[in-house]
């Protein structure tokens, strides 16, 4: 399924066998910011995001170079209280030696998403810009002709929290036992049935290992009041489908990279890491607690760190709509912000409806 512009573009439905060349753009085109990184998908990227009801890719090449690529992820979401199919855009990429004169690749790319969507159609498609992500930002929410409409929904809280070797489990927190799992999908399933972008958890969904592979009941936190479950969070490690790499340090953070390593042995704060290494990185998923309390959701925040140190990452991931309370969860740790913004990308004669409801977010979607 190929179409061949007169600019000499090639605009293709990637498949398994443009694995290779997708992969590389994702290695070779990073995201700005204070850590500049690039996010991979080895060993494969059609593998790399999971609870995915459909993966449509888009591969654009200039005289068979690849120079653009994106993809739109189909997943099955809680959206006006009932279940429903929601895309995201994710992958979207404009390789480096591009950023000047791609914007032709970009109109061809986002044409053929376009069709995805005509093709398996969704309640509302959606994406999230990071705020260091200045080029994007004003590239694609310009309104600029050829492009989709993309209307904004709200600020992105985000963070990468600084894991210590040691943290102390607060009180009424532990790691969940297979025994758990039923009563864990029961408050997920009352306290997220709400909330748009939310999954819906159904039976074993999060034992069988189809829709989430990495999920075991070890990876889940709990806290408990009088015997009931009152928050859950899973902490994800899913280097072995997606990495974060760094690709270049600022010059403090060189300079202090020696004295950091000196004080992790200490236990007093996480390692930096080394440039062109993998972030060990975990992701605070189904962060959940009754009611959307703020005290208990420190509470958990603290647990998951506990968890994420035994786990021996350096890093976890967290994201929440501006509008959640949960998110003063995140003031007072020391944190490497990534804020962004949160927009809903029209097609063609898509309507701008969205739920008034708060937004889950779940940074392993990003």
């Amino acid at each position: 399924m190929a179409r061949m512009k007169k600019s000499s573009y090639t605009t293709v439905k990637a498949n398994s066998q443009h694995d290779a060349e997708l992969r590389k753009l994702l290695s070779e085109t990073p995201l700005q910011g204070t850590l500049r990184v690039t996010m991979e998908s080895e060993p494969s990227f059609f593998s790399g995001d999971h609870d995915v009801v459909k993966h449509d890719a888009v591969l654009v090449s200039h005289q068979q170079t690849p120079v653009a690529c994106g993809s739109r992820l189909l997943r099955r979401v809680c959206w006006h209280g009932s279940e429903q199919h929601v895309a995201y855009l994710a992958h979207l990429r404009l390789h480096p030696s591009w950023q000047k004169r791609g914007g032709h690749a970009l109109i061809e790319g986002y044409r053929m998403i376009g069709t995805f969507a005509q093709d398996s159609p969704s309640v509302a498609t959606w994406t999230a810009i990071f705020r260091s992500n200045a080029e994007a930002h004003s590239t694609l929410t310009g309104q600029r002709a050829g492009l989709p409409n993309y209307v904004a929904r709200g600020k992105l809280h985000s963070a990468l929290i600084l894991i210590r070797r040691k943290h102390r489990w607060p009180h009424y927190c532990a790691r969940a036992k297979a025994e758990d799992m039923p009563a864990i999908t029961r408050f997920l399933q009352q306290e997220l049935c709400h909330r748009p972008l939310a999954p819906i958890v159904h039976g074993d969904d999060l034992t069988t290992g189809q829709r989430w592979p990495d999920l075991r009941p070890v990876d889940f936190v709990i806290v408990k009041q009088n015997d009931e479950i009152i928050g859950v969070t899973a902490v994800r490690d899913l280097r072995n489908h997606k990495q974060v790499r760094v690709t270049q340090l600022p010059l403090l953070w060189k300079l202090a990279r020696l004295p950091s390593i000196f004080l992790s042995a200490c236990h007093l704060c996480t390692p930096i890491p080394q440039q062109g290494a993998v972030l060990a990185l975990g992701y605070a998923s189904f962060f959940t607690v009754k009611e959307d309390d703020p005290i208990t959701a420190k509470m958990l925040m603290r647990a998951a760190m506990s968890l994420a140190a035994e786990k021996k990452l350096s890093f976890l991931s967290v994201a929440f709509h501006e509008n959640d309370p949960k998110r003063q969860a995140i003031d007072s740790l020391l944190a490497i912000k990534t804020d962004g913004d949160l927009y809903q990308v029209l097609f063609h004669e898509d309507i701008a409806s969205w739920p008034e409801q708060t937004p889950y977010i779940d940074p392993a979607n990003l």
